[in-house]
């Protein structure tokens, strides 16, 4: 799902009356933080592209219903008045070659918002 039509400037945002940046992630963690499947949430605020709000599960591969409650979430977001422009992503890293998140993820540039620690059984 895509929206993007801004820089991601927060600055110029907030000057046009737009939620920031920071107010919008806020919203997007606290819908989507205890959904079934959610690891973790990531903006990824590149300078020279659209902020992005990644979503990182390990479910099971081609699951959509476990996808539905994140799009849900993301839509919700999008519709808000004076909403600021994001791209999202959704990770499945059980549908990527590794698992390994740090292959998928712009690390230079960004910033965990929540993380679920799962706990381990041996």
């Amino acid at each position: 799902m895509t929206n993007a039509t801004t820089n991601g400037n927060t600055n110029a945002s907030d000057a046009e009356g737009r939620m920031r940046l920071e107010d919008a992630c806020d919203i997007f963690v606290d819908r989507v933080k205890n959904i079934t499947g959610v690891q973790e949430v990531f903006l990824v605020n590149d300078p020279e592209n659209y902020p992005v709000i990644w979503t990182i599960m390990p479910t099971e591969r081609l699951n959509s219903e476990a996808r539905s409650p994140i799009y849900g979430a993301e839509c919700d977001l999008l519709r808000m008045s004076h909403m600021s422009i994001l791209d999202f992503r959704i990770l499945n890293l059980q549908e990527t070659a590794s698992g390994n998140l740090c292959e998928y993820l712009p690390s230079e540039s960004s910033k965990s918002l929540c993380k679920r620690e799962y706990a381990q059984t041996s």
